[in-house]
C-alpha cells in the first residue's frame, strides 16, 4: 500500500536517529531496497549509520544482482540479496526489483548510544524514468548476555500506516505492486 521513496537530491535523503541500548554486541540493519523502473550505468545506492559509509554497489535494470556481499573499511558486514527476479511491480511500464540488505554494525560504531541512518541513491536520470525506494526497515540490537534476552528489535518500519515520524525528508510514494 505504501513506499517510503526518497529524493534524488543529496541534500533531500531520508534520515531518522534511533537510540541504541547499553551494553550492544552489534547493531543488525535490514531494509528492502526498490530498484524502480530504468536504472542503468552508475546508478547506485549507500547507507550511512553516524556517517560510515555502506557502499551497496551498482544495480542495473536487466540485471538480476542475485546476491552482494562486502565488508567497509570500519568492519560493516553487509550483503545484498535479489528477493526474485526482475518484473514490473508498479508505477511505469519498465522492470523493477527488490533486494533486501542486511548490514552488521560493530558496537564501536554506536558506541554514543544512538544510530544515525541515512538512504540515499545516486541515480543519473529524473525521477519519471528511475526511482527508488526503502521499506521494511527493522534494527536490532545484539547482546551477549548470558540469561538475558540478547536480541532486542529497536524498530521495524513499513510505513504502511502512512507515517514517516522521525524521518527527516524523503517523502512516501504509493503503489499497490510494493505492499507486503
Amino acid at each position: 500500500l505504501i513506499n517510503f521513496i526518497e529524493d534524488e537530491i543529496a541534500s533531500k535523503d531520508p534520515v531518522k536517529v534511533y537510540f541504541v541500548p547499553h551494553g550492544v554486541e552489534f547493531m543488525m540493519l535490514e531494509f528492502d531496497f526498490y530498484e524502480i523502473d530504468q536504472w542503468e550505468g552508475r546508478d547506485c545506492i549507500y547507507a550511512y549509520v553516524n556517517n560510515e559509509e555502506i557502499d551497496l554497489n551498482v544495480y542495473n535494470q536487466g540485471v538480476d544482482e542475485g546476491l552482494k556481499r562486502n565488508t567497509t573499511e570500519n568492519g560493516i558486514y553487509w550483503e545484498s540479496r535479489s528477493t526474485g527476479p526482475e518484473t514490473q511491480i508498479g508505477f511505469n511500464p519498465y522492470n523493477d526489483q527488490i533486494h533486501h540488505i542486511t548490514a552488521y554494525i560493530p558496537k564501536y560504531i554506536v558506541a554514543a548510544g544512538l544510530l544515525q541512518l541515512r538512504l540515499t541513491t545516486r541515480i543519473d536520470d529524473v525521477d519519471t524514468n528511475e526511482s527508488s525506494g526503502f521499506d521494511n526497515i527493522k534494527i536490532t540490537a545484539h547482546k551477549d548476555c548470558g540469561p538475558c534476552i540478547p536480541d532486542y528489535m529497536i524498530v521495524f518500519e513499513d510505513f504502511e500506516d502512512e507515517s514517516i515520524d522521525g524521518w527527516t525528508r524523503g517523502r512516501l510514494d504509493f503503489d499497490m505492486g510494493f505492499t507486503t
